[in-house]
């Protein structure tokens, strides 16, 4: 069955968002037609999602559940091997129409290539519910493709420093990480830049031979778990850092502690800081370090109390035999 509707990118798109307003512009008569789920070829073009729901994907399911379709999806011509069209714009559609197991109403434009790749990014990308991962992992995939990043910022109409930042973040993780699976796993968190900086930096204040295992331990919760990826690995690294022995064989030469035990000795100790330590070196020392100085107040009380019942029986037993220097 097919339809004929005048249908801009942007009435395609009106479910998920207005598109850009350069596709916008683009008015034209076109057939829309019906296509089982099955008939689409998901694997073409480029993978423009990595967070696991989009913003609004229950509300678009629920509102094409009770009132069908509104706006078609965008495909290009049937494969003559295959028989499948390749799906352009309207991944999160497809996604509802399996789910409901309902034919999906789409136009079929006939672009390849490069415009191809341009339409699909310049509808997609206007959308505002684009994350973070979402926006990295479009950067990697084209950077597969061999594209620049000169090239990349202006399919993706981003600045080439946003683009350099994005990529320095992901980089740095699966440096990190020492495998690509870590930052890969991240891309479907829904979390802003803010947090992906953050994570880069507990990272690096991680000792160096625990970075990695700290990542491949998140890798394994990121599997078993619904929460978000960036919240699991900042947990992960909260734990590395309150128990460093926990995560890493690693140990440091004689040296590094001999150098902390100098610091502790040359430390000041008063009422207000407990303790006033200097120390730079290594940082799995100085989470020792740091831990051994982590006395409570009550604690400190209760040594001070046996210090002095111990001067105490020292005084009374040096008064019995008249000899009171001990004092």
């Amino acid at each position: 069955m097919t339809y004929r509707k005048n249908a801009s990118l942007r009435a395609i798109a009106a479910a998920e968002c207005a598109p850009s307003q350069k596709l916008a512009a683009a008015n034209m008569s076109e057939t829309v037609i019906e296509i089982s789920p099955d008939d689409i070829d998901r694997s073409a073009g480029l993978r423009d999602r990595f967070s696991l729901l989009p913003e609004g994907f229950d509300a678009l399911k629920a509102s094409i559940e009770e009132h069908g379709q509104q706006q078609p999806i965008l495909v290009g011509p049937s494969d003559p091997h295959t028989g499948k069209y390749p799906i352009i714009a309207g991944r999160t559609r497809l996604r509802i129409a399996s789910l409901l197991g309902i034919p999906l109403k789409a136009i079929v434009r006939p672009i390849e290539g490069d415009a191809r790749l341009a339409a699909q990014l310049q509808e997609n990308l206007a959308r505002t519910d684009y994350t973070v991962g979402d926006k990295i992992g479009i950067m990697i995939e084209l950077k597969k493709l061999s594209y620049k990043q000169i090239r990349i910022a202006k399919m993706m109409n981003l600045s080439t420093t946003d683009i350099s930042k994005l990529l320095g973040i992901y980089g740095k993780l699966k440096d990190l990480a020492k495998t690509e699976e870590f930052p890969r796993a991240l891309l479907s968190s829904r979390a802003g830049r803010p947090k992906w900086e953050r994570l880069v930096k507990a990272l690096q204040e991680l000792p160096h031979n625990s970075q990695s295992k700290v990542c491949g331990k998140v890798i394994d919760r990121i599997y078993r778990s619904s929460n978000d990826p960036i919240l699991l690995a900042m947990i992960a690294i909260r734990e590395a850092a309150d128990d460093p022995l926990s995560v890493t064989a690693y140990r440091p030469p004689e040296k590094s502690y001999e150098k902390a035990r100098t610091a502790l000795a040359s430390a000041t100790f008063n009422t207000r800081d407990l303790c006033r330590l200097e120390y730079e070196g290594d940082s799995y020392v100085n989470a020792l370090l740091q831990k051994a100085i982590q006395i409570e107040h009550a604690t400190l009380k209760a040594m001070i109390m046996k210090r002095f019942d111990v001067l105490v029986a020292e005084a009374m037993s040096s008064d019995q035999t008249g000899d009171r220097s001990a004092l």
